[in-house]
């Protein structure tokens, strides 16, 4: 998983979802594999829950990103060697063998967003922009992650002939990719998000970006396959 985001400040709520797999509201079984800012700290931090429950957390060092600014972050995991990554501006900040397990991607995913309340309401939203998310069903090498960031705001090439010079070639495997172009369209799949209480769009990193007020904004996406 990879994507641009910017977060607003480091107040308010201190953890802020990228991206998380999750039940609906009052889902007994909770939440599934996420990928969250830490914002006070400035931490990146993935738990990868995986198909029994079991957690299988790391993260960053503090202080790898910080406010205002936009940062292309990503997420790796090769359930092959174990091995989990994670990237901040096409380099890799944190990488730790988790051991070898399916990740727990079977829910619905949000962005910006925690909404199971299984653990005693939705408490966590992300207060920011979060643009060009982007899904693979496979692991991306560091060259690969680099070469999408390298391409900054001429981003990943779309299939259009429009598509400018010097964007990032789609590497293969891509199968789901939220543009936020002024809607929630899935690019590749028609796993289409809708958006939710009021979710805007914003000048983003490429185009628009969707922007979440920190309160109640998010994205959903019903569950698929990956």
């Amino acid at each position: 998983a990879n994507a641009w985001m910017r977060y607003d400040n480091a107040g308010g709520e201190p953890l802020r979802p990228i991206l998380e797999w999750s039940g609906e509201p009052g889902d007994a079984g909770g939440y599934g594999s996420h990928f969250y800012l830490s914002a006070a700290a400035g931490v990146l931090f993935a738990n990868l829950v995986d198909t029994s429950g079991t957690y299988h957390v790391f993260e960053t060092a503090a202080g790898v990103v910080t406010p205002g600014a936009f940062y292309h972050v990503a997420l790796t995991y090769d359930k092959t060697t174990g091995e989990a990554k994670l990237y901040r501006n096409g380099e890799v900040v944190a990488s730790q063998n988790l051991g070898i397990f399916t990740p727990m991607t079977a829910k619905n995913l949000y962005i910006g967003a925690r909404v199971t309340d299984v653990y005693g309401g939705p408490a966590y939203r992300f207060a920011g922009t979060i643009d060009e998310i982007q899904l693979f069903s496979r692991t991306l090498s560091p060259n690969e992650i680099q070469a999408i960031y390298n391409a900054g705001s001429l981003g990943t090439c779309i299939t259009d002939p429009a598509a400018p010079s010097g964007c990032s070639p789609i590497p293969t495997g891509l199968t789901h990719w939220w543009r936020s172009q002024g809607t929630a369209l899935d690019y590749r799949k028609a796993t289409h998000g809708t958006l939710a209480n009021g979710t805007t769009f914003v000048n983003g990193m490429l185009g628009n970006a969707f922007a979440f007020d920190g309160v109640n904004d998010y994205v959903s996406v019903p569950a698929f396959n990956m």
